[in-house]
């Protein structure tokens, strides 16, 4: 039996790492809790619950260590084996320190001087890299001293004590944490449809395309000559909608088939939490045997910092070929059948993990020249700036198509067309000296979307043709984030079926047309329709949510922001479009947000906004027609203001909002 000093001794490195995980978490907690983040629109309980349980696995995964290395010391307490795995045990609780000031340190400089680990270069980057292996290497010395100094056969009483209550602590967190459950194999799945082979799908998405501005829809403009020349073969929506003005709500619901105000993910930071998390298309691909590749930005559509969980293989370039990207060791823990409540349950906890691991380990692969620390957001707002622009983006797709085997599911968002600035590789309508956010630009920035669209097509001709491929193009919302239509066209394989919905459709119906399309029975908890064989109700409301910033101008370099708290959380509007005509309803009936609207519906329809409030605005609504509608309705079935009012108050109310102060 091992005797008292020498259990002692194994004792104090391991309670003493089960403490600093603790702090090193409940640190990064309050990072996130005091920040706008992904925790800012949850309660106050369930903020709470994310700090204390996520150590919990953590401690586990300490405790299983230890254990291994004090078993594997036993067989020789008092040879040079066991004092060599007591000193390795050491470098977890100094390594745990160091990050911990590492993370604290680089913080506080970065938000108060501007100079970080990610500024760093050349001579500074190696002196940084020096400090840190020093630090951590006086850290466990001081650690190990410490430890022979203290009396023989002694136990660390009281910091054994503060980890088993910490521990304790999580233990009562878990179990006020409410039951989730998904499936029977705890995600989104689906039974294999009966036929031979499943085709190869593809969501080819451009940002902010409108419509109106594409040739494929009648554009004055040969913006998409490409598209023109093979549009007969698709299922054309005449009348698409997004449903949300900005990408990441936008996306989710193509993605989930559920609307923004079901998911709560309106604007980034929001993620998707619970069930949300596993319920979407790239689960059910996955069940079906599809590998899947999602290529976007890492600021507004990234799928792992959204929390889509046990989704696609390969992130914006994380995850080897044909590895699992999205499916870590816990989720694959959690997703097990004996505990399949537990991925939906622990998502928060989940991603909270993802979050850690990301910002510590891109600060020491930085600081080891190993990977470069990136700014996300000059991928988006920078064309000049961009780490990955959309020639890198196609290159991802092909490569992957070309080393994967079939099925195989890839989402690819391109960013040329974003605003304010557009981005091309040629310009053909743009003047050398027109401005990057001038109309010509777009149109520019439209037509080299359209080339890499025929670079697509071409290269899967080339490698074994189109017939196994189900292709979808569209966007995720109208030029300037407005409520303008977007492209939304199907390509199924061998062309069947094709023609035109001029009904209105929404992105919510992709992914249960995709399902209807593949023979799997779409799901109840989606909320879009199949467009696969009819058109859809002309009078069935197409949601839209507009989050706060809706508007920026680039010569004023002006963003006109609506802020709005609980209970609808950054969520300024609401709209309604029912046939050819939008219901906006202003959530917050206020003095700025009525500015907003005025000047929102004057740069929609060129009219002075004071001249026609009376005409168009009832209460909290404002209606306007959607621009280029070719399905209009008699205006005897539209609803009134009143009416539309009435639609979107019940809307929000069966998505469980509080209403009463509308």
């Amino acid at each position: 039996m091992t005797a008292p000093s020498a259990l002692g001794r194994w004792q104090r490195p391991l309670c003493t790492t089960i403490v600093y995980a603790y702090v090193y978490v409940i640190l990064e907690w309050l990072f996130f809790a005091t920040k706008q983040s992904f925790l800012t629109r949850f309660s106050i309980l369930d903020q709470l619950l994310v700090g204390l349980i996520a150590p919990l696995p953590i401690a586990a995964c300490v405790a299983v260590a230890f254990g291994g290395l004090w078993a594997v010391a036993r067989l020789a307490p008092r040879s040079p084996l066991a004092n060599g795995l007591l000193w390795l045990s050491w470098w977890l609780p100094s390594g745990i320190a160091v990050a911990t000031l590492l993370l604290f340190f680089d913080t506080f400089t970065y938000t108060t001087f501007g100079v970080g680990v990610r500024t760093t270069e050349g001579g500074w980057r190696a002196a940084y890299s020096l400090g840190l292996l020093a630090c951590t290497v006086g850290v466990q010395v001081r650690m190990i001293r410490r430890s022979r100094t203290a009396p023989a056969g002694s136990v660390p009483r009281g910091l054994c004590t503060a980890a088993i209550a910490l521990i304790g602590v999580s233990l009562v967190a878990v179990s006020v944490r409410e039951t989730t459950c998904l499936g029977e194999d705890g995600t989104a799945s689906a039974t294999r449809p009966v036929q031979k082979r499943l085709p190869n799908i593809l969501i080819l998405s451009g940002d902010g395309l409108d419509a109106d501005s594409l040739s494929a829809y009648r554009y004055d403009r040969a913006t998409t000559p490409f598209l023109d020349s093979i549009k007969d073969q698709a299922l054309i929506c005449e009348n698409a909608l997004a449903n949300a003005s900005a990408t990441a709500p936008s996306i989710t619901a193509m993605l989930t088939g559920k609307l923004p105000t079901r998911t709560r993910l309106i604007y980034a930071p929001d993620i998707l939490v619970e069930r949300d998390s596993y319920e979407h298309l790239p689960g059910i691909l996955r069940s079906l045997g599809y590998r899947s590749l999602s290529i976007t930005d890492r600021i507004h559509a990234d799928v792992s910092r959204l929390n889509f969980r046990n989704a696609f293989d390969r992130v914006n370039f994380r995850g080897p070929p044909g590895g699992i990207e999205q499916t870590s060791g816990l989720d694959r823990l959690f997703l097990t059948s004996a505990t399949s409540c537990m991925g939906a349950r622990f998502a928060s906890e989940l991603y909270f993990h993802a979050r850690m691991r990301e910002r510590i380990s891109n600060r020491i692969l930085h600081l080891l020249w190993i990977r470069d620390m990136e700014d996300p957001m000059a991928e988006v707002v920078d064309p000049e700036q961009q780490s990955m622009g959309d020639a890198e983006r196609i290159t991802a797709v092909l490569d992957f198509i070309d080393v994967s085997e079939p099925p195989i599911f890839v989402h690819a968002h391109l960013y040329g067309t974003h605003g304010p600035l557009y981005a091309s590789r040629e310009a053909v309508f743009k003047a050398d000296d027109a401005p990057s956010y001038s109309t010509e630009a777009y149109d520019d920035a439209i037509l080299d979307f359209d080339r890499y669209m025929r670079q697509i097509f071409e290269h899967l001709k080339r490698a074994g043709g189109l017939e196994d491929w189900l292709i979808v193009v569209t966007s995720d919302h109208g030029k300037k984030w407005r409520s303008n239509r977007v492209p939304l066209l199907f390509f199924f394989p061998r062309a069947a079926p094709s023609g035109i919905r001029v009904n209105n459709c929404q992105l919510l119906d992709i992914a249960p047309t995709v399902l209807d399309a593949l023979g799997v029975p779409v799901p109840e908890w989606m909320q879009g329709r199949s467009l696969l064989v009819k058109e859809p109700d002309p009078l069935r409301p197409s949601f839209r949510i507009i989050p706060g910033a809706v508007e920026y101008d680039l010569e004023t370099q002006e963003v006109w922001k609506h802020e709005q708290g609980p209970p609808f959380h950054g969520m300024a509007f609401l709209s309604a479009t029912i046939c050819h005509k939008n219901y906006r309803m202003n959530l917050a009936l206020n003095e700025q947000s009525m500015r907003v609207m005025e000047r929102y519906r004057a740069k929609q329809t060129g009219v002075d906004p004071q001249q026609d409030r009376k005409l168009h605005r009832s209460g909290r609504i404002t209606v306007l027609p959607v621009k280029g509608h070719t399905g209009p309705c008699d205006p005897k079935e539209l609803p009134t203001p009143l009416e539309a009012q009435e639609i979107l108050t019940r809307h929000l109310e069966s998505n469980g909002y509080d209403t009463s102060g509308l």
